[in-house]
């Protein structure tokens, strides 16, 4: 601070000393009105915005994978209905398991990772499935002895996109931090075949639907190895913010000529745990584009008690109708994914 009150000084006193003096170089002492104030600037390097913040420094690699994934989920939940006419058998309702079993679909991805220092990464990526028809089925769970039945295939629609970071000053092992958003909708109607069940007066219990929408905010940490020419990670996370939304519709007919509807919605809030590894490795092909073969396979989970939304319609005149207390559902969604990818890098 001293300093700098010194050279202001100086400079207000310029014109008042001013001249020549004995004994000193004949230069004149720079005025106010003659100090080289551009020369100074001149001595300053001259930055464009893009050059202080280091944007020509960074190195940008976006790419486009495209691969076949394998998926498949597994879903109980409780039908809440328990149904009782006069001094007729009991009807209590059970539990019914929706399943997609190794199911292969389409998938692609975009992304871009942001190259800041030599052991600083970001990336952004988004990801989807083509839509196309799958297949499912739904055994029943239980003393109602509910049978497979054969669903009609139904759209699957699954995406994601997540955002990270990754930090290596270690060499070949980085720390890896992210967070993905996910979503799945499997929406199954019109069985081609009937799940039947016949309690009492109660004939032909019929699942009708079962819709599956799940939604996940993942944050996740873990690590990655890197070599020239490959790439592994693996993370893992057991705080995933998870909702998950089932629909159920169930039918009976109600001897001796009446019939039951009634439908469920649960959505479950409970944390899920989630874990997943990819593997990469990459060929040169040009200087700056790189072909990829890429793999990975992942794991969720999540259980606990849900919110229950119920409804039901029936025509039978003397048919009680209670909503049980079972709220639990079990989730778990796995996948399998392999294929190509282009980078190119500037």
């Amino acid at each position: 601070m001293t300093r700098l009150l010194r050279w202001v000084l100086l400079l207000l006193m310029a014109p008042a000393l001013g001249g020549t003096s004995e004994g000193y170089d004949a230069t004149p002492t720079p005025s106010l009105t003659g100090f080289p104030v551009a020369a100074l600037l001149a001595a300053y390097p001259q930055r464009s915005l893009i050059d202080g913040i280091g944007l020509r420094t960074i190195k940008f690699t976006p790419s486009l994978r495209l691969g076949y994934q394998r998926m498949g989920m597994n879903l109980v939940v409780p039908i809440p209905f328990e149904l009782s006419s006069g001094g007729a058998e009991k009807y209590a309702g059970d539990s019914a398991a929706l399943k997609l079993p190794d199911v292969d679909v389409w998938v692609g991805e975009a992304g871009v990772d942001a190259q800041i220092t030599g052991a600083l990464r970001l990336y952004l990526a988004g990801a989807g499935n083509v839509i196309q028809a799958v297949s499912s089925t739904m055994p029943g769970l239980g003393n109602a002895d509910l049978k497979n039945s054969a669903w009609r295939q139904h759209p699957l629609q699954w995406g994601q996109l997540e955002g990270g970071i990754v930090y290596g000053p270690w060499g070949y092992i980085s720390a890896v931090a992210g967070l993905r958003f996910d979503r799945f909708d499997l929406r199954v109607t019109e069985p081609s075949g009937l799940t039947k069940i016949n309690v009492g007066p109660y004939k032909n219990f019929s699942l009708l639907a079962g819709d599956v929408l799940s939604e996940l905010w993942i944050p996740y940490l873990g690590f990655e190895l890197a070599g020239k020419s490959y790439r592994a990670s693996l993370i893992a996370s057991p705080m995933v913010s998870a909702k998950v939304k089932a629909r159920t519709r169930l039918k009976a007919d109600v001897a001796p000529s009446h019939n039951f509807l009634g439908e469920s919605v649960i959505t479950l809030r409970s944390p899920a745990t989630f874990v997943e590894a990819r593997l990469e490795y990459k060929i040169e092909i040009a200087s700056r584009f790189r072909l990829s073969l890429w793999s990975k396979a992942g794991w969720l989970a999540s259980a606990g008690g849900g919110r229950l939304e119920s409804s039901y319609s029936t025509t039978a005149p003397n048919l009680n109708v209670a909503v049980l207390e079972d709220r639990n559902v079990n989730f778990n969604r796995y996948n399998l994914a392999g294929g190509l990818a282009l980078d190119a890098s500037f």
